[in-house]
């Protein structure tokens, strides 16, 4: 009986024993589970570790940016432009408006500015049009109407096309591609991304009010032979829902060059995204001063609308001239 019982007490020690280790191997998985699942705000100390923690969540973010624009079909839109230049004892006040049209491959990017600012000699009205078939570039103050056969990718607009500000770090517009201006089928195969994507840092992880503030930086390009890198700051409720606030092309320095501010976020039908209606922008000089800053107002904006085909084509009723870019002379119709 003695044996019996002495048996009994050590196989009892032994389911013991496994059921310790089986409770403390539970509360490890337990642990490590809870971990991983942590919001990305309240990983700071994880940061603090690596370097390019949380890049995952980043490059999904960037990713459903991308998927959402990539499948954007058409766009119509109306944009009112507020524009400052500061002068070293002076500051010019003028406005402007945008009017683009996009369907597929073809665009009609249409921008006009107020005379204060034309005088200034660093902008000018112009309509730039892909049809598919020709590139086409109306100059309103010479009436002339160039045009070629071949796709001109770069766009010497007055403005930048406030529908692409909120993914400007897809684009390829510097030094390398001056006025390279996105296009509705460039954020299906962005060129730089891969390098962009690849170099992603995260600088802050916070929470604040029920939102996440997250700040990443990443390579950007030159621009002006300035070497310059991205930083964006994002905000959103959760990691699945965070869009950027706001855009920042930096000097190595820290300095800004560039500042993109989105501002007045809505959904609009069409897209799985928050668009953001007003855009403020300010561009700085080789000291750290502001020299321009503009804001953008969207009046009207629809997407993935069926739009007919000849809108987007040139305003004939506008031109005096014709310029054949391809053989260098006048014409005396485009052909």
């Amino acid at each position: 009986m003695k044996s019996i019982f002495t048996v009994f007490r050590f196989v009892l020690l032994g389911v013991t024993l496994i059921v310790i280790l089986i409770f403390v191997g539970m509360l490890f998985l337990v642990e490590k589970t809870t971990d991983a699942e942590k919001p990305i705000s309240t990983l700071t100390d994880y940061s603090k570790q690596s370097a390019n923690s949380n890049q995952e969540i980043y490059l999904k973010a960037f990713e459903r940016l991308r998927t959402e624009y990539s499948k954007v079909n058409s766009v119509e839109m109306d944009v009112d432009v507020k524009i400052n230049i500061y002068k070293k004892d002076s500051t010019v006040a003028g406005s402007g408006q945008i009017k683009y049209l996009a369907k597929d491959n073809k665009y009609k990017y249409v921008n006009s500015i107020s005379e204060s600012i034309e005088k200034e000699g660093l902008m000018r009205n112009l309509d730039i049009i892909y049809d598919g078939n020709k590139f086409y570039m109306f100059e309103n103050e010479s009436k002339i109407l160039s045009f070629q056969e071949k796709e001109d990718f770069k766009i010497p607009s007055a403005f930048p096309n406030p529908f692409f500000l909120p993914i400007e770090f897809f684009g390829r517009d510097d030094d390398n591609c001056p006025n390279c201006k996105l296009r509705l089928q460039d954020v299906k195969n962005p060129l730089n991304w891969e390098e962009r994507a690849n170099s992603i840092l995260e600088l802050s992880a916070k929470s604040n009010d029920g939102f996440i503030h997250n700040d990443i930086k990443m390579q950007g390009g030159t621009l002006q032979d300035i070497p310059f890198d991205y930083v964006v700051k994002f905000i959103g409720t959760s990691t699945d829902t965070m869009q950027p606030k706001s855009i920042t092309k930096v000097k190595k320095d820290g300095s800004n060059l560039v500042l993109i501010i989105l501002n007045d976020s809505r959904l609009v039908d069409g897209i799985n995204l928050e668009i953001p209606y007003s855009i403020e922008i300010a561009a700085y000089d080789e000291i750290g001063r502001i020299n321009m800053s503009a804001v953008f107002t969207i009046n009207r904006l629809q997407i993935n609308k069926n739009l007919p085909d000849n809108i987007i084509s040139p305003d004939l009723e506008k031109v005096e001239r014709f310029w054949n870019s391809d053989t260098r002379t006048f014409v005396e119709k485009i052909k």
